[in-house]
Formats: structure tokens, C-alpha cells, sequence
């Protein structure tokens, strides 16, 4: 059992982290601990009664402390902003290429033979990695429709890939450094960071890339352009924040009703779009809970463990696939046991609060 000095202590390091989490600078972070702090000291009150969770108030705060402009370009996790995600179509790619780097050195030895099979499946695998990369981008920045179509070209690509690891030759057509994996998986992550935090000349650049192909598009009605800028709140309100469909849509009727009665361009009535999104997802509208987000990025890597054993010799597993077989056993039979404490939970609230109104009699 831990004694109260420690749980303090605990609970500090726990707020001052996810208040970086959060996006405020490590300065920042510590000023908002220390004032918690001097508070307890003041009060005689220990920091989890007088706070309590470190990471709902840390939510509290960084909400207060960071401007609305950057949060309305961060996802609902409260840690993964819109710049982010522009660079994991090059970084998902280049994290694997080391992995694998270190993976086959320890397995092949210095030398790694290329093959047809291995060379096909490798580009799949990479493209594939930069395609859900692309896909979550997809999904932050509103434009649900296309993440859906990159998410489904993602998923045809699996079949292509394990058909390439086992139909296409494995002879060996060359033998290369296992160790040059490394340079090339660190140049894309380092393309993929240069990605998430464009300078002057790149935002210079995709500006003028964008009002160009805003000139190429043919002129557009005042309803034609309201309908998309009411089309990108709904995808904001359910791609980035997590917004229920039934209260999304509700938003964009009522949003909809309100411009046709005053006729206004909605940049006028409401503001920016994702500004906007913002004040509405914090406006006390249910979302799903970060634990229901931890549950599918679990469920995610639950199914890239299994990706990686599809082309796994089953006779003769190396040690690289017995360990993905571990973690695909570790990860799935928790992603269970929480579904089945989920599932437990929801039945006693629901035995606790009786058959309800409908149930009940008069």
C-alpha cells in the first residue's frame, strides 16, 4: 500500500504529464502543478480530494489554458492535433522499416536476401501503413467520405500482400546490408516530422497550392457553399471530435435552418467551421469515452498482430512470430476481459435501476 506522500507524488507526475499530453508547453505544465500545489498547502487538503482524477482535471485545465484555435485542430484524445497527422502517412512506414530492420538483423544475420515475394509483400505492407496513415488524416480533417475509401483500399490491400508472401518466387534475387534498412526508415520519419511542422516555405507553398485549385473550381452557389461548409461541420463533429451521428446531424439541421432564415454565408453567422465544431463538441453533447477510444486502438493492434502472423511458416515460427503471436494473444484476451467487465458493468446499472418507465406500473 502506498502511503499518502507517495500517492501525492503520484498524482503530480500524473497531472504534470498529461497536461503535456494535453498540448501545453513543459513550463506551462509545471506553473498549473505548482498552483495546485500551493492550493493544497494553503488548504490542508491532499491534491486527489481537493482535485480529484490528475487526468480529468488535467483535461479541466488544458482546456482553459490552450486557445480555441488550437484546440479545435486537435482530436478528441487531446493530444493529436491536425499537424500531426499530415506526416503519418511517411512516419507509420518508416517506424516499420526500422522495426523490421532490427527484426531481420537479429533473425538473418548482417546479410538479408531479397526475393521477389519478399519485395512485393514489403512495398504492400509500407503503402499499406501509409494509406491508414492517410486515412486518420482523413478522418480529423472532416472529410469522412474519402477516410472511408482509404480505410477500404487499405483493407483490400491485405489480400494482395498475402497472396504476393506466398504465390511469388522466394528466390533470391540479391543480398543487401540488413543494417541499410535503417537510414531509409529514419528519412522517412524525418520527411514525416518535416510533414507535421511545415516552416514558412511549405505553408507558403500549400497555400498557394490550395487557392490555386480553388480557382480551378468552377464558381459555386451561395447554397452549393453552404452545403459544404455544412457538410465539413458534421464530418468535424464526427471525425475529429467524436460526435454521435444523431447529435451531429441535429447540429447541421439546425445550423441549416438557421442560415436559410437569414440568408447569411455561414462564415458571418457562425465563425470558422472548426472553431465552431469546437464549441458545439464541448457544449455538454455525449461523445464516446476515452476508454472506448483506448479499446479501439487496442482492437487495432490486435488486428496488425494478426496481419503480421498471415504469412507466418506455422510448422516453423521464427522468434519475430512468436512474439507477435504473444502480443496478439496478450492484446486480444484483454481487449475481452475488458469487454466482458464492460458488459458486466452495463448489466448491473441496468438490474439497479429497474425495468424503467417502460416497464413500470401505474
Amino acid at each position: 500500500m502506498k502511503n499518502a506522500m507517495e500517492a501525492d507524488a503520484d498524482w503530480e507526475d500524473d497531472f504534470l504529464l498529461e497536461l503535456v499530453d494535453h498540448g501545453l508547453d513543459w513550463e506551462a505544465a509545471e506553473a498549473c502543478v505548482d498552483e495546485a500545489l500551493a492550493h493544497c498547502a494553503e488548504a490542508g487538503e491532499r491534491p486527489d480530494d481537493a482535485f480529484g482524477d490528475a487526468k480529468k482535471y488535467a483535461e479541466r485545465i488544458a482546456r482553459g489554458r490552450i486557445p480555441a484555435s488550437k484546440r479545435a485542430r486537435t482530436d478528441y484524445d487531446g493530444k493529436t492535433t491536425m499537424d500531426d497527422y499530415w506526416g503519418a502517412p511517411l512516419l507509420l512506414p518508416g517506424y516499420c522499416l526500422l522495426l523490421g530492420g532490427i527484426v531481420m538483423w537479429i533473425e538473418s544475420g548482417l546479410w538479408l536476401d531479397v526475393s521477389i515475394a519478399g519485395l512485393v509483400f514489403t512495398v504492400l505492407f509500407g503503402t499499406l501503413f501509409a494509406v491508414i496513415g492517410a486515412a486518420n488524416a482523413l478522418r480529423s480533417a472532416g472529410r469522412l467520405r474519402a477516410a472511408v475509401v482509404a480505410w477500404c483500399v487499405a483493407l483490400s490491400m491485405t489480400v494482395p500482400a498475402a497472396l504476393a508472401a506466398f504465390e511469388l518466387p522466394h528466390a533470391t534475387l540479391a543480398r543487401i546490408p540488413t543494417p541499410s534498412l535503417f537510414p531509409a526508415g529514419a528519412l522517412l520519419i524525418w520527411l514525416g516530422t518535416l510533414m507535421q511542422r511545415p516552416g514558412a516555405v511549405g505553408r507558403k507553398a500549400s497555400t498557394f497550392l490550395l487557392r490555386r485549385a480553388r480557382m480551378l473550381r468552377p464558381a459555386a452557389t451561395a447554397e452549393v457553399r453552404n452545403e459544404r461548409w455544412l457538410h465539413r461541420l458534421e464530418g468535424l463533429l464526427r471525425g475529429r471530435h467524436d460526435v454521435r451521428r444523431a447529435d451531429a446531424r441535429r447540429f447541421v439541421d439546425e445550423a441549416r435552418a438557421h442560415l436559410e432564415a437569414s440568408g447569411a454565408p455561414p462564415e458571418e453567422e457562425f465563425g470558422d467551421v472548426e472553431q465552431y465544431a469546437l464549441s458545439l463538441a464541448e457544449g455538454g453533447v455525449r461523445r464516446s469515452s476515452r476508454t472506448a477510444l483506448d479499446e479501439h486502438r487496442r482492437l487495432a493492434f490486435f488486428c496488425l498482430c494478426v496481419l503480421q502472423l498471415v504469412t507466418a511458416d506455422w510448422p516453423d515460427l521464427h522468434w519475430g512470430e512468436w512474439c507477435f503471436l504473444g502480443l496478439a494473444l496478450v492484446s486480444g484476451v484483454s481487449a475481452v476481459r475488458q469487454y466482458l467487465a464492460k458488459w458486466r458493468t452495463h448489466r448491473a446499472r441496468t438490474r439497479a435501476e429497474g425495468p424503467g418507465e417502460d416497464g413500470a406500473t401505474s
